[in-house]
């Protein structure tokens, strides 16, 4: 009878012990979350995105762990927007032209010429309009946890040097699946090709498309340079921002202190991101010169006259003339 007792006192300790394993924050995960984003491991943007999976850990207490999946193993952007809409992907990191189509007024910062300089674009997406527009996204199915910066967007190419628009004319041009961005490149005279981000060098390599336009980052990381030589600074057409998502059925499935911890994660992640991704410009372009990349820098002043037609055309879309005059007068 005693040995029986003791069985069965040593069965429950182990039970409970097993059960305060499980559930004790720095022993097993309870939540899994699946982190996708296009950008390659030598790119500075997937340090920022391990930077920031480390930080949900901690702030957890390694009850979420976060699992990248870089290099566009799953899909492109739009279709991890659509996957965290359906709740199949539970987290993804894109631009933010990407999410146009989902919530047209995000398209403000699609336009062309708008930001100043990083520190003007930091104010813009850390002050009240960057919090304004995120707050639209929940009702769509996806929450933004915080803004990144995905970079400039320099022009290059496979054909030529592009000094004025007047060189871009006949060329065709990969651009986002964003009407912003098709009507920018009209506007300057090339041929607008919407294409996803997997298709691209492909395409270059078999001249399907003549050039794109991106940070200097993944211009590198992404292997366009081997097929689109020519590229042109000083014309920063967009510096387009990005955003960090969690969907929101994995959201509200959350306890308060793991979405807290999330939000927490957020805030020290993205600035981080942002530093390390614009101090890699420099090294990044030396790089690309010595692998055989011809570079010159063109004055963006003809090419911003040709686009500012597109203020006009999408103001009403992104909430009108008062909103783009609130971005611009960010100080």
């Amino acid at each position: 009878m005693k040995e029986r007792a003791h069985a069965c006192v040593v069965g429950f300790l182990v039970g409970f012990m097993g059960l305060a394993l499980t559930a004790w924050p720095g022993h097993a995960a309870t939540y899994t979350a699946k982190l996708a984003y296009v950008a390659q491991p030598t790119n500075p943007y997937h340090a920022a995105m391990e930077f920031f999976a480390k930080k949900v850990s901690e702030k957890s207490g390694g009850a979420i762990e976060v699992k990248l999946f870089h290099s566009q193993q799953l899909g492109g952007e739009r279709d991890y927007v659509e996957g965290l809409q359906l709740g199949t992907l539970e987290m993804a990191g894109t631009s933010t032209a990407v999410l146009g189509p989902f919530e047209a007024r995000i398209q403000l910062f699609d336009l062309p010429f708008l930001f100043r300089s990083s520190e003007h674009l930091d104010k813009v997406l850390d002050g009240p309009i960057g919090r304004e527009l995120s707050d639209l996204f929940p009702a769509k199915g996806i929450r933004i946890l915080g803004y990144t910066d995905m970079g400039a967007r320099y022009v290059h190419n496979s054909k030529r040097m592009i000094r004025t628009p007047e060189d871009m004319k006949g060329l065709k041009f990969r651009v986002m699946q964003n009407p912003v961005h098709i009507e920018t490149y009209k506007a300057m005279g090339a041929r607008a090709v919407p294409m996803a981000r997997p298709e691209v060098y492909s395409a270059l390599k078999q001249g399907v498309l003549d050039g794109l336009d991106n940070a200097l980052a993944f211009y590198e990381s992404m292997g366009d340079y081997e097929v689109a030589k020519y590229l042109t600074m000083g014309v920063q057409i967009m510096q387009t921002p990005g955003a960090v998502m969690v969907s929101e059925k994995f959201y509200q499935g959350l306890p308060p202190d793991l979405r807290k911890a999330l939000h927490e994660a957020a805030a020290e992640s993205m600035p981080h991101q942002r530093k390390i991704f614009r101090e890699a410009d420099t090294a990044t372009l030396e790089r690309l010169k010595k692998k055989g990349v011809v570079v010159e820098t063109a004055d963006p002043t003809p090419f911003a006259d040709a686009a500012k037609a597109v203020w006009t055309e999408f103001e009403s879309k992104v909430g009108g003339r008062a909103k783009i005059e609130a971005v611009l007068n960010t100080r």
